[in-house]
This record gives structure tokens, sequence and C-alpha cells, in this order.
């Protein structure tokens, strides 16, 4: 049992320096080949994924009057003019008759080729952490999770048995102390599970965007207005109750949607102008729009308002 333990601590060890030499990794400097701003649709990604983008187009197509969400939760095109590669994965998912529901439309955008391709040049500005380096560090990290829970079980077993000799009795009380030090590495070195993380250049972007305005959550002062709330921080920071209901309930229905079939062969269909989504945040705006009234259609109380070409906030 003791050489077992032995064992046991030694895999401890290699994992913990696995996982700290590839968090480390995983920081270094990313070289940008991508020169411009990050439009609005690139910020929601980068702050939340493709979860983020999803409320962040339905909303700013609200506040242009381009759909109206009724109280049902069904969604009606209104004026089908896409500006972005996104935008028209929005219209396109509503299909020849013009309508959708929410949470299918929802779950369209959070599945459609043009959405998950914004990733790629977040990550060419050097604003993401490069897919390639996200997984070894989550493999690290969980082989190291599993040596953790191996050694302090090998080591509370030992100081039950109470085996004699020193380095028997001692042994298990420097285990316990490496796994302690182990569980600081693995909070201080913890990878993203699910989706994204930041590097230190896009940490430092999303910062400059709060100091130029984009931390306020009131959508008549905000450069982006009330879609450009969304996109930074989320649905939580919407005042129209009934709007954030609905967009809270659309996001947890994941899975459930009836159209998931469909949006499955969108996807496969848009996949060859994947790249063009790479020009949809080009350009920022420094323009705020209107914010969406409460009423019950959820439309913008503006019939106009300045958008930006190639994706950009506006």
């Amino acid at each position: 049992m003791t050489v077992v333990l032995v064992l046991a601590v030694l895999v401890l060890l290699g994992t913990s320096l696995w996982l700290l030499h590839e968090s480390r990794h995983a920081h270094d400097p990313v070289v940008s080949f991508v020169k411009g701003t990050p439009g609005l649709m690139e910020i929601a990604y980068l702050r939340d994924g493709r979860e983020r983008v999803a409320d962040t187009v339905i909303v700013r197509m609200l506040e242009l009057r381009r759909i109206e969400l009724g109280p049902d939760g069904r969604v009606t095109v209104l004026d089908p003019v896409p500006d972005n590669a996104v935008e028209r994965a929005l219209f396109r998912s509503c299909g020849t008759d013009w309508g959708s529901t929410l949470p299918g439309l929802h779950f369209d955008l959070r599945t459609d080729a043009q959405v998950l391709a914004l990733e790629d040049p977040l990550v060419r500005r050097g604003l993401l952490i490069p897919p390639g380096r996200m997984k070894p560090w989550r493999w690290a990290a969980r082989l190291q999770v599993a040596s953790l829970v191996m050694t302090a079980l090998l080591s509370l077993l030992l100081l039950g048995l109470g085996r004699a000799g020193v380095f028997a009795s001692v042994l298990p009380w420097i285990a316990l102390v490496l796994v302690v030090a182990g569980i600081v590495l693995r909070v201080k070195c913890h990878p993203e599970w699910i989706g994204h993380e930041l590097t230190a250049e896009g940490r430092a972007f999303v910062g400059k965007l709060r100091d130029d305005g984009w931390d306020s959550t009131d959508p008549a002062t905000h450069p982006a207005g009330l879609a450009g709330v969304v996109a930074l921080h989320g649905v939580d920071a919407i005042e129209d109750e009934e709007l954030r209901k609905q967009l809270r309930k659309a996001a947890g229905s994941a899975g459930t949607s009836f159209r998931s079939s469909a949006a499955g062969s969108a996807a496969a269909a848009s996949s060859s102008s994947s790249s063009s989504s790479s020009s949809s945040g080009g350009s920022s705006c420094g323009t705020a729009c209107s914010s969406c009234s409460s009423h019950s259609s959820h439309s913008c109380s503006s019939s106009s308002c300045s958008s930006c070409g190639g994706g950009g906030c506006s």
C-alpha cells in the first residue's frame, strides 16, 4: 500500500506540473493576423459565446424593427434586410413564411455555421486562446483532479490502517499536504470547460470597451443601444421584463426545439460562406441606437437607427 501511495504521489506531481505547463502555454501571446476592431457580434461572442450572439442579434433586429416579437413568443419578420452574415442566418432560420418561435430561432442561431465562425477571427486577432491550446489544458486538469482524488483516498486509507514505521506513518501526511497544494494549483490554473477563454489581450480589449462607455446598461446612452447592452452584459441587463423572460426561456430550451433538424441543414447550407463572417465585425460605431419600448411587440420605438457596415455595432 505504501508503494502504491508513493506512485500516486509521483503521478500527482507529474499531472500538476503538466497542468501548470499547459496553463502557461495556453496564455502565451497569440500573434494577431487580423486588423480592425471587432464588431458587435464578435464582441458578443467574445463575452459569452454563441448564446450571447443569439441574444444580441435578436435584440438588434427588434431595435431596428426588422422583426417583431409577440407576447406568445412568435417572431415575425417585418423587414428582411441583413447587414452581416449573422443577421442573414436569423432571416434564413425564419424560413419562407418569415416567422418562427423564439426558442426555435434562438436554437438555430446557436448552431448556425455563421455564428460558430465568429470564433476564428477573434482567435486570429489574438483575443481568444486557440482551441488547440485549450484541449491539452483541459486534459491536464482532468487527470490532475483524478490524481488528487486517488492520492487523498490512499492517504486516508493508510492513516486508517495505522501502518508501523516512520516512513509509512509520515508519508500519508506528506501526501495530504501535496493534495492541498494540488488543489490550490487547480484553482489557479482552472480552464474553461465549455466555450472559450480570453487571452490577456482579450481581457484588455473588454476593459477598454468598458472605459469607452460600453459598461453602461442604459440603451439611450450606450454606444450600441440595447443590443450593445446585451452583448456586454447579457439579457439580465434588459429592463423590459417580458422580453427578458422570453429570452431566458428561449436560451433554456436548448435541445428541445422542434426546429433542431432544420438548424443542422441550415448550418450545412451556410458552411460554404462561413469565411465571409470574418468581415462581419471590421468596424465599430460610436452612435447610440434608440432604446426599445416595452409594449407587447417589443419592437423599437424609433423607426430608424444608424447602422455600420460589415457587422459593426450600431
